[in-house]
């Protein structure tokens, strides 16, 4: 009943959105899904917290970040380019990006939490010029 349901719900965003994936759950696929859900919680809390524990206003700005780390964000972007594909929607691009960058984080400590929606990336996208 869920993999029905989110196939539904993925037809009426597609419907919304052409460049929104339809969903062709089933049993077994939802069931893997989950799994690799719970897995990387642990992932997403630490990264979570680590967001957290920065006091309010400390957040780094796209520029600041670029500057301190030369090419993280344009990592990112074409990690999430090459796994999601050229034709991939913004908001598909900048949740694969805020993934990558939480796995990142997982892995070495020192490096910022990127958080790019997809109303911020059209933008850095732009001044880029890609």
């Amino acid at each position: 009943e869920k993999a029905m349901f989110m196939n539904e719900i993925s037809m009426e965003d597609a419907a919304d959105d052409p460049n929104m994936p339809i969903l062709e759950l089933n049993k077994t696929r939802l069931s893997a899904w989950v799994k690799q859900q719970k897995r990387s919680e642990g992932v997403e809390e630490s990264a979570q917290a680590k967001l957290e524990s920065k006091p309010e206003g400390d957040y780094l700005s796209f520029e600041k970040i670029e500057e301190k780390h030369p090419g993280l964000i344009d990592d990112l972007y074409n990690f999430a380019v090459e796994a999601m594909g050229p034709n991939a929607s913004y908001h598909i691009l900048a949740t694969c990006m805020n993934e990558k960058s939480k796995e990142d984080v997982e892995q070495h400590l020192t490096l910022p939490l990127v958080m790019m929606s997809k109303a911020t990336l059209p933008n850095w996208v732009k001044k880029r010029g890609l």
